[in-house]
């Protein structure tokens, strides 16, 4: 189901403003393999608990 047409009613009923998106590439992990949770792979807070700096994690987004 998609749900952005909805949200985007609601933003506009609600006057919020309109938001700026980013897509990214996808998220990999050192042996290149794509982060998903269906595959349980890590959550980003569990390279944060295990001492990734927040550079590392922007290096996981490509940033």
């Amino acid at each position: 189901f998609d749900f952005t047409p909805v949200q985007v009613i609601l933003q506009h009923l609600f006057g919020f403003p309109k938001p700026i998106y980013h897509h990214h590439r996808l998220i990999r992990d050192d042996a290149g393999k794509r982060l998903a949770k269906r595959d349980d792979a890590r959550a980003i807070r569990t390279y944060r608990q295990d001492g990734a700096t927040s550079e590392d994690v922007r290096r996981l987004v490509g940033l």
